[in-house]
């Protein structure tokens, strides 16, 4: 039984996807909806701000995760799934486990944001070998059937 669903967002199309799919397992199973971004820390904050002219790195990338977070809220209450939102800290992979051991989630979603090659990103392979709990991978987009010959 599906009584809990932790589900990891961030700013890609995947975990739009993933949401909707959440959202909607969530409803059919009367489950609880909790929803996750990670912010990670410092070292992509320090690099941007190096580089750019925008002031206050981090607090616009909180608030972009914030931003995130109240679209997937908005979603949810859409379809009449109450959702607990939770912006963390850190590394994704080591927050999303870390979140799903301790509010013992029963399945964890993922949006699935391959690059080029269609290889997964390192982080999701983490979450998938060390998670405790099942993990649905939703992908971004259908992977291209390979022909030879």
């Amino acid at each position: 039984m599906i009584g809990k669903i932790l589900l990891a967002v961030d700013d890609f199309s995947a975990a739009l996807k993933a949401a909707r799919l959440a959202i909607d397992l969530a409803a059919a199973t009367r489950a609880q909806l909790r929803v996750l971004h990670t912010v990670e820390d410092h070292v992509l904050t320090d690099a941007v701000g190096r580089v750019s002219t925008a002031r206050d790195v981090a607090r616009r990338r909180q608030v972009a995760g914030e931003n995130v977070l109240r679209k997937v809220a908005q979603l949810a209450g859409e379809a009449g799934v109450p959702a607990h939102t939770t912006l963390k800290g850190g590394v994704p992979a080591r927050c999303l486990l870390a979140e799903a051991r301790i509010w013992q989630a029963d399945l964890v979603v993922v949006g699935l944001a391959a690059g080029a090659s269609g290889d997964a990103h390192p982080g999701e392979a983490a979450i998938v070998e060390c998670a405790d709990q099942p993990v649905l991978i939703v992908p971004d987009r259908a992977r291209r059937a390979v022909r030879s010959g």
